[in-house]
């Protein structure tokens, strides 16, 4: 579809006349299609409603921008001559403009000539100079499928956010030292000073620094790769960070010459955040292109998956230099984070903020609405104490504070090693660097008015530097409304006291309903495994070599470390829970958890399930026991979704003898139903002999059944 000028409507009226109406007054626009405008109605309606502070709203179609201002100019050039006169018209209200369509819908505009062309969409608002007057956005949609399901990804992430810990966190990927450029120090250094100098102290900062990762010789086209840092991405990602940063080599459709992050190996089918919607900032080269009308760049494709994937990405149109890079770089987070606060301002007026006019910052573009809040909580704790401050191995200590919010809530806590040092030959190049401190507890509590505290426990593993630790707290309001952060450091580490404990973890299998699973038992591909473990001593999370906590795949022999997704139960420093990703499995899991308490005494346990159709009704394993019986057995039988159960008698003849009640079972799982005096439905004794028996089972309109043999014998 292309939009064509002087469409329906078209006349020579003024401006005032004709766009005067949509505009005056409104401080936030979108600007696509006539097509798009229905699917981008709800969006309009959101901001003109949610939070503190509701924008008035309107949708500008290219259509009547066209028939105003095209005459002799460009389709670009008329956009601008909308906003010289929606800018400078008497309300002067206009605030934000979220563009609505990829470049074949919405034009950009240009700068630079030949192989230095590039696209630059604060051009289209840059009426007095090359700053955009308003907070600009494009959203890159193909079609109207695309619009409504952008519109519906961002409703949901602000009016039903996930909250948790992923809201304050913080991953930094940077590229390694060689390839294609030897020696090329400047995007670790770069990162690294991130998180010094503009990442405040209370976020929890994660690195992704390919020199820490072993190199593999592919014989594909894509040579050397690093697939542990690819699944380290995955895994930061699809566990949750409110904003992923990568600073390195890049193109279109990869981060990275070790393909870090790759479009044409199907990397998006591993993107799985759900609706942890990060925040992505790429400071590389072309990796958010959007004017190639022939194929799309990787982000384009990210930002478009339904309800996951990202909820906003800041990239460049084209290549750019270190400097100019790094520059734009440290003034975002600068925006994001002014003065070691987190700002309030929705992500447009950030980006709008660190616009400069220079070239470098023309190449920067947000994909996604300018109005869109951050994710990080906006308060922050006044008060946080540890006691005692200097923590003894195995011992436990207390933490506690003040909430800015009275009326209670519930708070997660992470306790963190002492920042690690490290100092890297490669090469022809030395590299110093820090590295975050383990996690050494992760958990959470709840708390009934503004006062909050808890437990917790150091493990055994620690780095015994003398370099301190910090205890980092996040709280959420009981009403989910209000979120607050909060650090306490210096924290110190010491030996404690020896224990008399050789027993490891115990470890359990269950579902997230809370159904005991056991090997064998049949598990729904919707259903959520959760794995828990339980110590007196706590459980070992610093992942020391040989002491992490690991998933082993026993039909494949891979070793999955998933110690960083295991949480304390609220208010437990003994009880935690994992929940892994299972979407590698079949139609058969069969695994090996193994764990390590506080004191490092090990455990593992083994479990092999079968996965049954999500909505399928099915019984399995159905038997009774004892059988034979003398006086009383038992009918057990799993069903794979709730369901009506019946049983019933018969003798081997056909002639029914015993009929039970039926019974409704509201989850899927193991049953029993006893049959305690083995008599008829007459309360006449049964004879000797071989009976058959029925179980059936009803639900939604289905029904199945299984018939078994039984012996009766005195």
């Amino acid at each position: 579809m292309s939009v064509s000028p002087r469409q329906m409507g078209e006349t020579d009226q003024p401006f005032a006349t004709l766009l005067k109406s949509l505009v005056d007054g409104a401080e936030y626009i979108i600007i696509g299609p006539q097509d798009f405008k229905s699917a981008s109605q709800p969006l309009l309606n959101h901001r003109s409603s949610f939070g503190n502070d509701p924008l008035t709203t309107a949708y500008v179609s290219l259509e009547e921008i066209y028939s105003e201002f095209l005459d002799d100019n460009s389709e670009a050039e008329a956009i601008l001559s909308f906003f010289e006169n929606a800018v400078t018209g008497s309300s002067n209200s206009l605030a934000f403009a979220l563009l609505m369509g990829d470049v074949e819908f919405v034009p950009t505009m240009y700068r630079g000539a030949g192989e230095y062309e590039y696209a630059s969409d604060d051009l289209l608002a840059a009426i007095d100079g090359d700053i955009p007057a308003v907070a600009l956005g494009r959203y890159p949609a193909r079609n109207v499928a695309d619009v409504e399901a952008f519109v519906e990804k961002i409703i949901a992430y602000e009016t039903n956010p996930e909250l948790g810990l992923w809201r304050n966190r913080i991953t930094l990927a940077a590229d390694d030292v060689a390839r294609p450029v030897a020696n090329d120090t400047e995007h670790i250094e770069y990162s690294d000073s991130l998180a010094i100098n503009y990442i405040p102290s209370f976020i929890d900062v994660q690195k992704i620094y390919l020199t820490e990762y072993s190199e593999v010789s592919d014989a594909s086209a894509y040579g050397v790769v690093k697939p542990g840092a690819t699944q380290a991405l995955f895994d930061a990602l699809n566990n949750g960070t409110a904003i992923i940063n990568y600073i390195g080599h890049g193109s279109t459709s990869s981060w990275a010459q070790e393909k870090l992050l790759q479009k044409d190996r199907g990397d998006i089918q591993f993107i799985n955040t759900g609706m942890k919607l990060p925040i992505w900032i790429a400071g590389t080269c072309s990796w958010g292109q959007f004017d190639n009308p022939n194929t799309d760049a990787f982000s384009e494709d990210i930002i478009r998956l339904p309800m996951n994937g990202a909820s906003a990405i800041i990239s460049t149109s084209h290549s750019i230099g270190y400097t100019s890079n790094w520059l734009n770089e440290k003034r975002l987070f600068q925006a994001f984070f002014p003065n070691g606060n987190i700002t309030d301002q929705p992500i447009g007026t950030i980006f709008q903020s660190v616009k400069t006019g220079d070239s470098g910052g023309q190449k920067f573009h947000l994909f996604g609405d300018p109005g869109m809040s951050i994710p990080f909580p906006n308060e922050t704790l006044t008060a946080t104490n540890l006691d005692p401050d200097t923590l003894k191995t195995l011992e436990v200590a207390e933490f506690s504070g003040i909430s800015p919010f009275n009326s209670g809530g519930s708070g997660y806590v992470i306790l963190k090693d002492s920042d690690r040092q490290v100092e890297r030959n490669l090469g022809s190049v030395t590299i110093s660097y820090i590295l975050p401190g383990a996690t050494l507890f992760q958990g959470q509590f709840t708390f009934s008015d503004n006062n909050f505290s808890g437990n917790l426990i150091a493990p055994k593993d620690i780095s015994y530097s003398q370099n301190p630790g910090r205890l980092n707290v996040y709280l959420i309001s009981n009403d989910s409304t209000r979120e607050a952060v909060g650090t306490y450091s210096p924290v110190y580490f010491t030996s404690g006291s020896s224990v008399h404990d050789d027993e490891g973890p115990i470890i359990s299998f269950e579902t997230k309903k809370g159904r005991i699973l056991k090997s064998g038992d049949h598990f729904r591909n919707n259903e959520t495994l959760v794995i828990r473990l339980e110590d007196s001593l706590g459980i070992n999370l610093a992942g020391e070599p040989g002491h992490d906590i690991s998933l082993t795949d026993l039909a494949t022999g891979d070793v999955t470390d998933i110690t960083n997704q295991f949480i304390y139960n609220p208010n437990s420093i003994q009880t935690g829970i994992i929940q892994p990703n299972l979407d590698d499995f079949s139609e058969i899991i069969s695994i090996r958890i193994k764990a390590w308490d506080s004191a490092n005494n090990p455990s593992e346990k083994e479990i092999y399930l079968n996965q049954a159709e999500n909505n399928s009704l099915r019984l399995f394993q159905v038997m009774n026991y004892p059988n034979p019986f003398k006086t009383s057995t038992q009918f057990v039988f799993e069903i794979s979704t709730p369901a009506e159960v019946s049983i019933d008698v018969y003798t081997l003849s056909g002639r029914k003898i015993k009929s039970f009640e039926k019974i409704t079972f509201p989850t899927a799982g193991y049953y029993t139903v006893n049959w305690e005096d083995g008599r008829d439905s007459f309360g006449g004794e049964l004879a000797n002999g071989v009976y058959l028996y029925r179980v059936k089972a009803d639900a939604n309109g289905s029904s199945v059944s299984t018939i078994g043999r039984m012996a009766k014998f005195r």
